[in-house]
């Protein structure tokens, strides 16, 4: 029976039907594979968009925050100008939130500041507003001129009211 089969072409017709199936197959995970990998291509150009627009807003947060930094510490030095921490006997260095004497100082100075600041709301005609624009100034002017003269640069740093 074997023998007849392979005199009449049956064994050829399967394997030839059997690798035209297979050939089909291989065309079709051949697509399959084309269409994965440009899938695969898209998914890591998504993929590094997003990390890209990620690192960018990282820089944009942290451009924000130096920025606020910065003008904390311009604050800061603004106050130590204006002779209030020295009024207040607030040393440089000293804790403000741990060390019970210096907490005591900074919240006289906060309560100076709140004072001022509701005077400045309750300004309604805005001369206490441009009285401290003078004040302020008249001291940032001598400050500029202590800068340019080398005797009194190396002077008090810190702005008074009478001077």
């Amino acid at each position: 029976k074997n023998l007849s089969l392979r005199r009449s072409g049956a064994k050829p017709l399967r394997n030839f039907v059997e690798e035209h199936s297979l050939v089909k197959s291989w065309k079709k995970v051949h697509l399959l594979h084309k269409k994965v990998h440009k899938l695969m291509q898209q998914l890591n150009k998504n993929s590094w968009n997003l990390q890209h627009h990620k690192r960018k807003l990282l820089r944009i947060e942290n451009a924000d925050r130096k920025a606020e930094n910065r003008t904390k510490i311009q604050l800061g030095g603004l106050l130590l100008k204006s002779g209030l921490a020295d009024l207040l006997q607030i040393e440089l260095g000293n804790d403000l939130q741990l060390d019970p004497l210096a907490r005591e100082k900074a919240t006289t100075l906060l309560g100076v500041l709140l004072y001022m600041t509701d005077q400045l709301q309750n300004d309604v005609d805005g001369s206490l507003k441009q009285e401290c624009d003078h004040l302020g100034m008249k001291a940032m002017m001598q400050q500029f001129l202590k800068s340019k003269d080398p005797e009194t640069s190396l002077k008090s740093n810190s702005f008074q009211r009478g001077e």
